[in-house]
């Protein structure tokens, strides 16, 4: 045997490396036999992710548990069939200390008979003494949590638990104390609004945690906050809410000094613009925040006037993402949910978004990826193009648009507010000449002529194949336009398009304003 097959570091390389190139587990099972010093090594790789619980559960003695069909229905079922003994034991718990990953979810109603008996006999305190990574889809069963007590062994540093309900409160205190080194947790709520005793039993869960890394969370109180802001190693936080925990008591100190990437959900502005004081030295690369409804001008300037204030992120900052999303009234008609409804908050010229806000992120000369969406017409100009191009060199993509409906070509009254663009092509034209790495470009640009009624094109080529797109596109900016095809087929199946267009848009248009209408009525009447 080669002499440097007798360096442990070397052997696991070679297991590393035929897992990586194969992902087959025969081929690791092949190199586990191969001789003693590929065992250990082998093994670890093959078991390392636990993909299945029916494959482990096989490695107890034939006749302990039965896997069968379920005699009522098509489904399968574990059934036990006599006593467990100390011997049981022996083979799965070799295999069970390789396990570093698993996955919770596939322990459904039919397994719980197994992890009962399992649970009552385990010699030790827990099922896989080694785990490293756990994921935990939580269904509300109390069932669930009782084995997931057995699955926390102490080297635990990344949890991940979906679907968050009430009885996943009652296990938190377990998890910080069984689990001190912890390093990435996520707790993610679906189906239920987090209510005071929730952000009190996760922010007291988070303070006993004292090595994340990466933390995303449905929502904190300030005490959680100001204990991640201590945090040396806090590198990506990500909070789904924080519109309930009011202002903060007290201006929080400087911290947060790995924080790299910050997520902050639905967060109302001047509670996102505290936490930004917290970070005056730190160099974070990417920021993301929503907001609804519309926060005011004055919230939205002390906000990029704050972030435009730490010099840190002048040079580090390269993702940014801001988005206004609509309110939307549910439809009292609808059983099944929210449907179109209407737009809950009425949009004013305030709303939108314009230079005198967007050029606090002048600064900014490294950003790469910007994302901004408002529910009211962005308020910009071609000039506001020209300062952001210049300022943003290494620009890769950039969206600015708004979540506001096209203009209707026949509403005398369009039934939101009217923000004429100033935005022309030229400004398109800033971005070539001043972003040569621009990758994607997205802007709303409300262009729609309602004068122009003739429109000669025969003379230029078309092919059949773009008719469609060159129809959706002439209807959408000369709605009233006659495009005349007289000496072209093609050009004629185009004229043939764009009226069945434009008669499918006013029809659609005319169904949402009826049901604009209807809908506000509903809620009047249910107001009143």
């Amino acid at each position: 045997m080669h002499p440097a097959l007798g360096i442990p570091e070397i052997v696991h390389e070679i297991a590393l490396a035929a897992n990586a190139r194969y992902h087959n587990g025969k081929t690791l099972l092949a190199l586990a036999t191969t001789c003693h010093t590929f065992l250990d090594p082998a093994l670890n790789e093959l078991w390392c992710d636990l993909g299945s619980f029916r494959r482990w559960v096989q490695c107890f003695p034939d006749g302990l548990f039965v896997y069968e069909k379920v005699l009522t229905g098509d489904g399968q079922d574990f059934t036990v069939k006599r006593p467990m003994l100390a011997s049981d034991w022996e083979r799965p718990l070799f295999y069970a200390k390789r396990v570093r990953r698993l996955t919770y979810g596939f322990f459904t109603h039919s397994t719980w008979p197994v992890l009962h008996r399992m649970v009552m006999s385990l010699p030790s305190g827990c099922v896989f003494p080694r785990l490293l990574s756990l994921g935990f889809p939580i269904t509300n069963e109390p069932e669930e949590l009782i084995f997931l007590r057995f699955f926390l062994p102490s080297t635990l540093s990344s949890v991940c638990i979906h679907n968050c309900g009430p009885y996943f409160l009652d296990i938190l205190p377990t998890l910080g104390q069984l689990c001190p080194a912890l390093r990435d947790v996520t707790l993610q709520v679906h189906d239920m609004q987090p209510d005071e005793r929730f952000v009190q039993a996760t922010s007291d869960f988070i303070v006993r945690l004292h090595h994340l890394r990466s933390l995303t969370a449905p929502t904190l109180n300030w005490e959680a906050l100001q204990h991640l802001a201590e945090l040396p190693n806090l590198s990506q936080l990500k909070l789904q809410n924080l519109a309930h925990i009011g202002p903060s008591p007290a201006p929080l100190p400087s911290g947060f000094p790995a924080l790299r990437h910050l997520n902050l959900g639905y967060t109302p502005l001047p509670v996102a613009t505290s936490l930004l004081s917290a970070l005056r030295n730190t160099e974070l690369c990417s920021l993301d925040l929503q907001q609804y409804p519309c926060p005011t001008k004055r919230d939205m300037q002390n906000f990029f006037y704050t972030l435009s204030s730490n010099t840190s992120m002048r040079t580090s900052l390269a993702d940014l993402a801001f988005s206004i999303v609509p309110v939307r009234a549910p439809d009292p008609d609808d059983e099944v949910g929210p449907g179109i409804g209407y737009v809950a908050h009425d949009c004013t010229p305030s709303c939108a978004l314009g230079d005198s806000v967007l050029r606090h992120l002048h600064g900014f000369a490294h950003l790469t990826d910007v994302y901004i969406s408002m529910a009211a017409p962005l308020d910009i100009d071609d000039n506001t193009l020209l300062d952001l191009a210049r300022a943003w060199p290494e620009l890769q993509r950039l969206t600015l648009n708004c979540e506001q409906p096209a203009p209707d070509p026949e509403a005398a009254a369009p039934p939101v507010p009217v923000f004429i663009p100033k935005t022309t092509l030229l400004g398109l034209s800033h971005f070539a000449a001043h972003c040569p790495d621009l990758l994607s470009l997205e802007l709303s640009r409300r262009i729609m002529q309602r004068k122009l009624t003739s429109l000669d094109l025969s003379a230029s080529p078309i092919a059949q194949a773009k008719i469609p797109a060159i129809a959706q596109f002439l209807s959408g900016i000369f709605p009233k336009a006659y495009v005349d095809g007289e000496c072209n087929e093609s050009w004629k199946e185009v004229q043939v398009q764009v009226e069945r267009l434009l008669a499918v848009r006013k029809e659609e248009w005319a169904w949402a304003r009826a049901a604009t209408r209807n809908t506000r009525r509903r809620v009047k009447a249910k107001r009143d």
